[in-house]
């Protein structure tokens, strides 16, 4: 069996791992001439690592990245409102969540690639189902064929765009920076990602290396007018002037020339991932909002779940509609999971951002043993 994979980022990567590992054929096109290391952050949660394991991966996550004791949430004052254990047992193994440069992630995902395998330059144009494969093309003007394509190029997927016509991005009415400061957290914040909340504002940052934090940093839609005059950092410093003063440290040790700068979108769930040969994967089948550290977790229990199924079944067809009914229904979950915790996390009402802190104070407790058991479970076979 033989596929072709669109994309090559975290999903498409850990896609054409999971399918080499399972020795199916497959070569990734990518439409981007070069692969460099861009991007800021990312959370590898304990359900990710399982399956990075299984490959061989996990310890160099590790070494590259920094694991976590702990996810917390606190006010904009930096009082603690609830702290979740970030650890979970995973195949009688424990995992922690570790914090990795998203470049970093992708070259140990690119190394475990054969280089012959990786096509640049290639940006995706249409692809033709038949009885027998898919014939792909790009906008280079060339053209292959394989038994099946995979499509995993993101939240804004051409393959989705081709595909599904139909299909709809979900504006969470947020404006969100992200950015890699070049600075060492006291002691208090270095083995945890701590989020501070605000009023229709929130701040987050997490060690990523030494001297290394990622943040991220929302702010609701209405409070941002007026930004587009400002330079990223300026706008940053006026609306998290009120925060704990790391915040502005944070901010400050940042190369304002690399801070990115992007509303937040989800897909509206689809009803199908597949159309007949093709199959959408990671983001572009169901990219999340950003709440709960989970997209890219999602993308690599696809690339698991799919290589499994493709295996299993000599169909592609049946292969991806098995596929989907595995995968949906959780995905589904957090998906909305994860929409929610955004919402309620960017009220503007100081009331009602006062009475959340106290009841998220409250239910914490007994709220993190089972979001733990079914966000950070899965199940990695031998």
């Amino acid at each position: 069996m033989n596929g072709i994979i669109i994309g090559a980022g975290i999903a498409g990567l850990s896609t054409a791992v999971a399918l080499k590992f399972k020795g199916i054929d497959v070569d990734v096109y990518e439409a981007s001439t070069e692969l460099k290391a861009i991007g800021a952050g990312i959370l590898v949660p304990p359900n990710a690592m399982a399956v990075l394991a299984h490959y061989g991966l996990a310890d160099e996550v590790k070494f590259c990245g920094k694991e976590l004791n702990a996810l917390q949430v606190s006010n904009f004052r930096g009082e603690p409102i609830s702290t979740t254990p970030s650890s979970y047992v995973n195949n009688r193994m424990p995992f922690k969540t570790v914090a990795v440069h998203r470049g970093k992630l992708q070259e140990i995902l690119l190394r475990k690639v054969s280089k012959e395998r990786i096509h640049l330059g290639y940006q995706f144009s249409g692809v033709e189902s038949t009885n027998d494969g898919v014939q792909v093309s790009f906008a280079n003007e060339q053209q292959c064929t394989a038994e099946f394509m995979i499509g995993a190029d993101g939240l804004r997927s051409r393959v989705r765009q081709f595909v599904m016509p139909d299909a709809a991005l979900r504006n969470a009415q947020q404006v969100c920076w992200r950015g890699v400061a070049n600075i060492q957290l006291p002691d208090r914040w270095n083995a945890q990602l701590t989020e501070l909340w605000g009023n229709g504002t929130r701040f987050g940052f997490v060690p990523i290396g030494p001297d290394q934090v990622y943040w991220y940093a929302t702010v609701t839609t209405k409070l941002s007018h007026g930004f587009e005059l400002a330079s990223a950092a300026e706008s940053l410093r006026k609306v998290f002037s009120s925060y704990i003063n790391c915040v502005n440290d944070i901010i400050e040790s940042t190369p304002q020339d690399l801070i990115i700068e992007g509303s937040l979108y989800d897909i509206e769930p689809l009803k199908n991932w597949f159309s007949k040969r093709v199959l959408l994967l990671g983001d572009a089948a169901h990219a999340i909002t950003p709440n709960l550290g989970q997209g890219g977790a999602l993308a690599i229990e696809d690339s698991y779940q799919i290589a499994e199924k493709l295996v299993r079944y000599s169909d592609p067809g049946i292969a991806f509609s098995t596929f989907q009914k595995a995968r949906q229904s959780r995905v589904n979950r957090v998906s909305n999971t994860s929409w929610k915790i955004g919402q309620v996390a960017n009220w503007r009402s100081p009331l009602l951002c006062s009475a959340r802190n106290q009841l998220l104070s409250k239910l914490a407790p007994r709220m993190a043993k089972s979001q733990s058991d079914w966000l950070y479970h899965f199940e990695v076979g031998a």
